[in-house]
């Protein structure tokens, strides 16, 4: 009976760790990205909330805008730095490059 019950516990647990990279790696990310920068006004960092926009393009010069511009409101300014969570949807990525 031990054997048995020892046996099945293995046999369980070999089952769900050859499982659990298959699991992950199913996981889907989202389309936001994460966009990190600093901002000065007449040679100081700021320490105040700014509005942002932000494009998508196709070429880093004169090229298409891809979508349309994702428009942050009050996005806080602290010493200088900033971080917005940009989200240009589904459509945005692909296997191109993008600027």
């Amino acid at each position: 009976m031990r054997t048995s019950r020892t046996r099945s516990l293995c046999v369980f647990l070999a089952t769900v760790l050859t499982a659990a990279p298959f699991a992950a790696a199913q996981t889907l990310i989202g389309t936001e990205i994460t966009y990190q920068g600093t901002l000065v006004l007449d040679g100081q960092p700021l320490n105040d909330t700014a509005d942002f926009m932000f494009t998508l393009w196709d070429d880093p010069t004169g090229g298409l805008m891809i979508g349309s511009a994702a428009l942050l409101d009050g996005v806080a300014v602290e010493d200088g730095a900033f971080t917005a969570l940009v989200d240009f949807g589904d459509a945005a990525f692909s296997d191109e490059a993008r600027w």
